[in-house]
């Protein structure tokens, strides 16, 4: 039977083949443990027999207002270990993470495609508005121009196992005009760049309508719910 435990720097390593088993994506180890060594990221291990089975890596956000959000970030079991509530588990312990940090809430996104995913997130007490969002990325872009974005738009460099990259937060809000949309795109693009992130990302809702322009440069990448705990 596996053991759920916090994560230590060591554990990365086999983290790492999960993520590689999983996503097929190569992580910088000792960024990622200098992230858990740090507290920027919190993770919690399936660990069996010695090996690392499984992983939950979450962190805590602010956003206007000063509302303390707890984004469970990734969630990953080795194919191996399948069926065995071990994505139930690992969410679980995360979100008591959640409370000691004093999170209004805690959540998670996830691609509507994932029924394992879904089915776990359910089981410990999450639910979905069903409303579905998609995901856009912009790639870094050097601007010479300054940029005021608006104070209805948040811009927030993210740190994780897997990336690094500015999201952008607010965009379809109807109190946001064109211009702004534009300013905030460009200027997440330039902090992007600025910092070396990977990108700027922004979730919308599917039933919104944001001017083609805003969308020349970006990238879909895939469709996505909300998943949430109080």
């Amino acid at each position: 039977m596996a053991n759920i435990q916090r994560a230590r720097a060591d554990d990365v390593p086999g983290i790492a083949e999960v993520i590689k088993t999983v996503w097929n994506i190569d992580i910088d180890v000792p960024y990622a443990q200098e992230l858990l060594s740090d507290q920027k990221q919190h993770a919690w291990v399936a660990v069996e027999a010695g090996q690392v089975i499984g992983f939950v890596s979450s962190f805590l956000n602010s956003v206007m207002g000063g509302v303390r959000r707890w984004e469970v970030d990734l969630l990953a079991v080795a194919p191996s270990a399948w069926g065995n509530g071990l994505g139930q588990k690992l969410i679980e312990a995360t979100t008591q993470d959640a409370r000691t940090y004093h999170a209004k809430f805690a959540r998670a996104l996830v691609h509507i495609d994932n029924s394992p995913a879904k089915r776990s997130f359910e089981k410990a007490g999450y639910a979905t508005s069903g409303q579905i969002y998609s995901m856009y990325l912009w790639p870094p872009q050097v601007s010479y121009t300054l940029q005021t974005p608006s104070g209805l738009v948040s811009l927030t460099p993210v740190d994780t196992l897997t990336y690094r990259g500015v999201w952008v937060e607010g965009l379809d809000g109807n109190l946001v005009s064109d211009d702004d949309r534009q300013a905030c795109i460009t200027a997440a693009r330039a902090l992007a760049a600025r910092e070396n992130r990977n990108n700027a990302s922004a979730l919308i809702p599917t039933d919104a309508h944001l001017p083609e322009n805003l969308m020349t440069d970006a990238t879909l990448h895939g469709q996505y719910q909300w998943w949430r705990r109080s």
